[in-house]
């Protein structure tokens, strides 16, 4: 089950942040999220009402399904394995150019492996809120119940 202090830490968007995630949402760059996104909820729709009931006895509240699937995300923290994985394998591909531009022949195996030391917690936390952001835009594709306040995260 999730714990308090990983909810905090990914509630707690700086503005920089969100602004860009917008943009990101707003330019379409989030399509094949949403296609992953819609397909994790229905696979896992069993599982999310499983999650709900524990959580609600648990933590003595009840939630929305609306909720629920935010707080499953955040339990889970990845909705498309494949798709991560190729992810953050541009975004190293990216700090192995960069570093290929300062210096000659990086390490390939010693670049990767630092860049998961030390943007691999934040590149994963940016991830599930760009996660959670694309469900609270759209709920109706999800589950049918519009969200009071879209822009938000939680």
């Amino acid at each position: 089950m999730i714990k308090v202090q990983e909810l905090e830490e990914i509630k707690t968007i700086p503005q920089d942040e969100l602004k860009q995630i917008k943009q990101n949402y707003q330019r379409g760059k989030y399509s094949s999220l949403s296609k992953s996104l819609k397909l994790f909820i229905r696979k896992n729709a069993r599982k999310i009402l499983v999650f709900k009931g524990e959580f609600e006895e648990e933590q003595k509240t009840k939630l929305t399904l609306e909720e629920a699937v935010r707080f499953f995300i955040l339990d889970r923290k990845i909705i498309d394995l494949q798709s991560d994985i190729k992810e953050q394998l541009k975004e190293m591909d990216k700090e192995l150019w960069y570093r290929g531009e300062k210096q000659e022949n990086p390490n390939r195996d010693q670049t990767y492996m630092q860049w998961i030391k030390q943007y691999g917690a934040a590149w994963r936390i940016h991830r599930t809120r760009e996660i959670v952001y694309v469900f609270n835009q759209s709920p109706k594709e999800y589950l049918g119940q519009p969200i009071p306040n879209r822009d938000s995260m939680f």
